[in-house]
């Protein structure tokens, strides 16, 4: 029920992550918030958190910033309940402080006692309590400088003459020379992505403001777009994430040339796309690069089932690109889609603070990321029309060739540790974004009932309509606007086969009996009642349909239970072969309202008249109530047609004229005015019971 409905649920709100949602915003709130919009609970909950500390850790109070940077941890018994909810909110989404690397600033603000990114080290040794208590040395920026001031003339030993000594004998330090080595062994547990020590090696400089202002103009002007590298954080309170895994002690590297006076090589690729969509419903997508004509290099790139989606194609091929050039040439990709060139570009930033929620191909694009940021050379992007240069149609008549080909294992979507980042910035969430992001990462439940009802919704599909449509679109077409909300309703149920018939009561003790049809005397599952029963009223309802539908100059095609859960796919086309927009709408209407009404004429039936022959509808019944269906739908169109009540969300004219062509009762080229009055009817008259045919 909560998925979204092109997932077959109905986007129903959860109760359940809305509330944790509402958690992760006043844990981002708690951790990211500084200076004035920083609340007073925000600086009381620290407060708390730094005053209990569990027993089997001493930490001094000086150097307690808080356990989520460091290696200490709150005891939670002695914790208000509200701190206590936040743990647990922190322990469900797996709270993490990481980054593909840290600025120097920022590896210098990070507290060094209890760090986070040590190994090995020694908090509460005599030298480190000398370090914290007399030198002062409580981040690692601190502990950096005592190991970087000068000792000029210093020898080790208590007396030390050097004027760095003696400025610390002053402070109350017994043995500075023991200090200094202390403080260098402390810097030597700090892992690599964590060091200040540590040499960067980014030769592929990343953008300034000024350079993405430019990106931001060149997107709009389908000119070159160039990939930002961007891989340090600056500021501490972006580095906390959620939904992340455990950070990795190796920082991201840029491969550097050998000689770096050598200019790169260039090579411009075209990127083409290709898919199809097979009988299961599921893309079947192919990718492909064209460098030039007659290059070896040109090739198509079947894209993994797994992986395959309506633009995989255009990602798969970037990827192969890049992982098949040589490191240190500049590549200067042309593709047609310009959702990918955003999201490699302007958008990159924004996709990776939210974890690419509602992204399709985020396997694909992270690994393109992690691939670009490991190169030492500059890379474009630019958007291309097919139609106006050659290398893109030549690189899309490779990639539609590929569709015929099995995929290989020439594609690795797998990113080295050192350039993966997970989760979400808990600095850039919002409440929404964490509930999409919740909502995201429950499982999906899998109905076989479900799926074998999909199946035949999308044969039936393809008859109809021409072309075989993939799950989420059968379900977006239950929601079509020429269905009514109850119908759709209806079809709904049907697709998930959620209606309480046939074997669903075997399984009931003392209701087995209710599997039954009592009037047929066979199993009462959903197709028998709308296609096969015998009872009065279906197939006087089709017969109704089938003569209405024939009024419009069109033959009745055979119905099929996945027929009915497809009509949103109705495709006609008159003699001529051209599309009739008008016939598909009645089709639809008829298709849709004549199967619910059978289902409502079968409840009243069996449910409130339990299935006494004796109160059976009339011939005469069945007729007047599918009638009074129908010229009410009619009706309704003709006032949905109204401008000035509706606005823009009245029909248009023409639409409902050509959909009610034909079958209406009487004139059927009656000025608007006359279409909206109650006494319209279609071409098909009620029936009225003997002995009054007055």
């Amino acid at each position: 029920m909560f998925l979204p409905k092109e997932e077959g649920g109905r986007d129903l709100l959860s109760i359940k992550d809305r509330n944790e949602a509402i958690e992760l915003k006043n844990l981002r709130d708690f951790l990211t918030r500084e200076g004035r919009e920083r609340a007073k609970w925000s600086s009381l909950a620290n407060g708390r958190l730094r005053k209990e500390v569990q027993g089997n850790t001493k930490v001094d109070p000086k150097v307690r910033d808080n356990p989520f940077t460091q290696s200490w941890k709150p005891l939670k018994k002695k914790l208000p309940r509200a701190i206590k909810r936040m743990l647990g909110t922190i322990r469900r989404n797996k709270l993490t402080f990481d980054a593909l690397a840290l600025s120097k600033d920022l590896q210098k603000e990070l507290p060094m006692f209890f760090h986070y990114g040590a190994e090995g080290l020694k908090n509460n040794s005599t030298c480190a309590d000398c370090l914290r208590d007399h030198h002062e040395a409580r981040l690692v920026g601190d502990v950096l400088a005592v190991v970087e001031r000068n000792y000029d003339r210093h020898s080790r030993r208590r007396n030390c003459a050097c004027q760095s000594c003696r400025a610390d004998r002053a402070k109350g330090c017994d043995a500075p020379y023991k200090c200094q080595e202390e403080a260098v062994k402390m810097l030597n547990c700090l892992l690599e992505k964590w060091d200040p020590r540590a040499q960067t090696n980014q030769r592929n400089p990343e953008l300034t403001p000024q350079g993405r202002d430019d990106n931001i103009k060149a997107l709009a002007d389908d000119k070159p777009i160039t990939f930002d590298p961007k891989i340090h954080l600056a500021k501490k309170v972006d580095g906390f994430r959620i939904f992340g895994e455990d950070p990795h002690p190796t920082p991201a590297h840029q491969l550097q040339p050998q000689n770096d006076e050598d200019p790169p090589t260039q090579t411009t690729i075209y990127i083409g796309n290709a898919h199809e969509i097979d009988e299961e419903g599921l893309y079947k997508s192919s990718g492909s690069i064209w460098i030039s004509e007659g290059n070896e290099r040109n090739t198509n790139i079947p894209v993994p089932t797994d992986l395959s989606s309506k633009r995989s194609g255009h990602a798969a091929a970037i990827l192969y690109a890049l992982q098949s050039q040589p490191l240190l040439t500049e590549l200067h990709f042309k593709i047609s889609c310009k959702a990918t060139i955003r999201h490699l570009t302007t958008d990159l930033e924004d996709k990776e603070d939210t974890d690419w929620v509602d992204i399709e191909n985020h396997r694909l694009l992270r690994a393109i990321v992690a691939a670009l940021r490991g190169r030492g050379t500059k890379c474009t992007f630019q958007k291309m029309d097919i139609e106006h240069s050659t290398g893109m149609q030549k690189a899309n008549t490779i990639a539609t060739q590929g569709l015929q080909d099995e995929p290989d294992d020439v594609l690795n979507v797998d990113i080295p540790q050192g350039y993966k980042v997970t989760g979400m910035k808990l600095s850039k969430g919002t409440q929404r974004t964490f509930y999409k992001a919740l909502k995201a990462r429950r499982k999906r439940p899998v109905r076989e009932k479900t799926k074998q009802m999909l199946s035949r919704a999308r044969e039936a599909a393809t008859l109809l309509g021409g072309r075989t449509p993939t799950d989420a679109e059968i379900w977006k077409s239950l929601y079509h606007p020429d269905i009514t909300r109850k119908t759709r309703d209806f079809l709904w149920r049907c697709m998930h086969q959620a209606y309480k018939v046939g074997t669903y009561w075997l399984n009931i003790p003392t209701y087995e009996h209710y599997a039954e049809c009592r009037h047929c005397h066979v199993d009462d599952t959903l197709e028998h009642i709308l296609l096969e029963c015998d009872a009065p009223g279906r197939e006087k309802m089709w017969s109704l349909a089938q003569q209405l539908w024939e009024m419009k100059g069109y033959s009745w095609p055979e119905v099929s239970l996945g027929g009915i859960l497809a009509c949103g796919f109705a495709g006609v086309h008159d003699a001529s072969g051209k599309k009739d927009s008008g016939a598909d709408r009645l089709f639809r209407i008829l298709i849709s309202e004549t199967a619910h009404q059978i289902w409502k004429t079968r409840c009243t039936r069996v449910i409130d008249n339990g299935s006494n022959p004796e109160k059976y509808p009339s011939e005469h019944e069945v007729h007047n109530k599918w009638l009074a269906c129908i010229n009410e739908r009619l009706r309704s169109d003709f006032i949905l047609t109204d401008k000035l009540k509706f606005e823009n969300r009245a029909l248009n004219l023409k639409m409902v004229l050509n959909t009610w062509k034909n079958v209406l009762d009487g004139d059927t080229n009656l000025p608007a005015v006359s279409l909206r009055e109650s006494r319209l009817l279609v071409g098909i008259a009620p029936l009225r019971p003997p002995g009054r045919n007055r």
